[in-house]
């Protein structure tokens, strides 16, 4: 299950450092300002660091340490998410969610954008462009349905991310109208840059762990499905140059 979506729309508006006005201060209001080859670019980015969330695939493991794959639970009950920490169903087990185990968390410094603006140098040194939020705007995590269906596993989730990438990691993350940031792009003599504001998101793989218990006979057992995908950090920026060009005079 997939949240979320690219924000194409140029929302950030520049200013540069320590000029007050004139030319070089100049800021894209929407779509027909950006070049189409820049945000195309930037959804190649995008696309090119893309990690996919993990196919549903699920296996159990008995008292012995035998494997064996089997059905998703989630596929034996209509094909809807468990909502639910302890469910029956026709087998005679019940599912008690033990814990999410993650497998190999990394950063995406180029999980989604926040948006991409034009700013002109027309100055005989560089400049450093800084800028604030111009609109609003709401980037969401994308990951597997069991996880965001019930909010212990998301929470599990969101927890092993923060344990080995360090920092805070969350759903989703708002950009509001307004905000400053403190980081800067260069832009050179003479030239017209495109800035991207890329939201940087938390990936893992991982599983999500159930006890599988006999309703009678009180035996356990482990019930493992694939689970992971990509959350959104609340702590990480990363602005870059996606495009330059010298002015055209």
């Amino acid at each position: 299950m997939k949240f979320g979506k690219i924000v194409k729309a140029s929302i950030l508006s520049l200013s540069l450092i320590g000029i007050l006005s004139g030319p070089a201060d100049v800021f894209a209001a929407d779509n027909t300002i950006i070049p189409d080859y820049v945000l195309k670019k930037v959804e190649a980015e995008i696309e090119k660091n893309k990690q996919e969330i993990p196919k549903l695939r699920a296996w159990e493991e008995d008292s012995e340490g035998n494997i064996k794959e089997v059905t998703p639970l989630s596929k034996r009950n209509n094909n809807k998410a468990f909502m639910y920490s302890y469910f029956p169903n026709e087998d005679e087990y019940a599912y008690i969610y033990d814990t999410y185990i993650a497998y190999n968390p990394n950063k995406n410094w180029k999980y989604k954008s926040a948006g991409t603006c034009k700013v002109t140098n027309e100055y005989d040194k560089p400049v450093k462009a800084s800028y604030t939020q111009s609109a609003s705007s709401l980037t969401t995590w994308e990951v597997s349905g069991s996880i965001s269906a019930k909010g212990e596993i998301g929470v599990d989730f969101l927890a092993k991310l923060e344990l080995e990438l360090g920092g805070s990691y969350s759903r989703s993350k708002a950009y509001s109208k307004g905000w400053s940031y403190s980081l800067s792009a260069t832009v050179d003599p003479w030239e017209v840059a495109y800035i991207t504001n890329y939201v940087v998101g938390g990936y893992t793989g991982g599983q999500i762990k159930y006890h599988k218990v006999h309703k009678q006979l009180g035996t356990v057992t482990s019930y493992y499905e694939n689970a992971g995908g990509t959350a959104v950090s609340k702590n990480d920026t990363n602005v870059v140059i996606t495009a330059s060009q010298p002015i055209l005079h």
